[in-house]
């Protein structure tokens, strides 16, 4: 499985390009999910259905978080951060966890 995830992304993409690319793609089909699920639930008056979709639009909300920390990570050490960001993951791990 880890041969076939890795296939997918170009050769020497940096660890936080695929976090940030995974996380783009996250928001991009959590809101699709959403908006199928919300208009579906709301043309045959479903409330389960309706629940579901807002359940999706919270994913794309971690999603959203989830990018913004690659971004984190990808900035390079400064005067004030002279090890960089790259904690910044365990921070989002343990937020999300």
């Amino acid at each position: 499985m880890n041969t076939f995830l890795l296939s997918i992304f170009p050769t020497g993409m940096k660890h936080n390009n695929i976090g940030l690319y995974v996380g783009c793609t996250g928001i991009l089909v959590n809101f699709l999910i959403f908006l199928i699920e919300l208009s579906a639930g709301l043309a045959v008056n479903s409330t389960s259905l309706m629940a579901d979709s807002f359940h999706n639009l919270i994913d794309a909300g971690f999603s959203v978080g989830t990018a913004a920390a690659f971004l984190l990570i990808g900035k390079p050490a400064d005067n004030k951060h002279p090890f960089g960001f790259g904690r910044s993951e365990y921070l989002l791990s343990f937020a999300w966890g």
